[in-house]
């Protein structure tokens, strides 16, 4: 096989999971933005040296699952611009996501007793529950997955995604870099 041919045999791949339910599939009646948003509020903020590897992030939300809050971000919550900060969007388009999960009683605003002027976001009782329930049917997926590839296969593929990902973000770091360097104007 040619350069070109692995690499469109790539595509056609990425794109079958694209066309697939695979982004859109709701969990527990739950889309993906909701999922992430409820998961971002467990994790909490990372900076470029504390970022967490996929191991760690796994046990963190194992862990508030089992025990609850834990952490002073967990227990008092994040600001809407920490939120777009950890899951790389902007402001805007958390809002709306925050507002549906608030509505249904699975996220609060609370005012920081420190600074009036700050509103952080948490999880309520009835967000980890949710919460819990996707957890579990998102696992009984992976089990299911791991017993169709094996092992070994499943070790081999986590691996291999987790490549691609670094791939991106080295990627995303370039364009930030060529932005910074080149102004926002101009396409990197």
């Amino acid at each position: 096989m040619n350069e070109d041919t692995i690499a469109q045999s790539l595509l056609y791949t990425f794109m079958k999971f694209n066309r697939g339910l695979w982004k859109q599939r709701k969990t527990e009646g739950r889309n993906p933005s909701e999922i992430m948003m409820l998961t971002a509020l467990i994790r909490g903020k990372e900076t470029d040296q504390t970022r967490m590897d996929p191991i760690t992030v796994v046990r963190k939300i194992s862990e508030y699952l089992e025990n609850g809050p834990t952490t002073t971000e967990q227990l008092e919550g994040l600001k809407a611009s920490e939120l777009s900060g950890i899951l790389r969007v902007k402001s805007p388009t958390i809002t709306p996501v925050i507002r549906s999960l608030e509505e249904e009683g699975l996220v609060e605003r609370k005012v920081d007793p420190e600074d009036r002027r700050v509103v952080r976001i948490r999880i309520t009782e009835k967000g980890q529950q949710v919460l819990r329930e996707v957890h579990r049917e998102m696992m009984n997926t992976m089990h299911g997955l791991v017993e169709f590839l094996g092992e070994k296969d499943t070790k081999q593929l986590t691996l291999l995604l987790n490549r691609v990902h670094e791939y991106h973000e080295i990627k995303r770091e370039e364009r930030e870099e060529c932005k910074k360097k080149e102004g926002s104007e101009k396409p990197c």
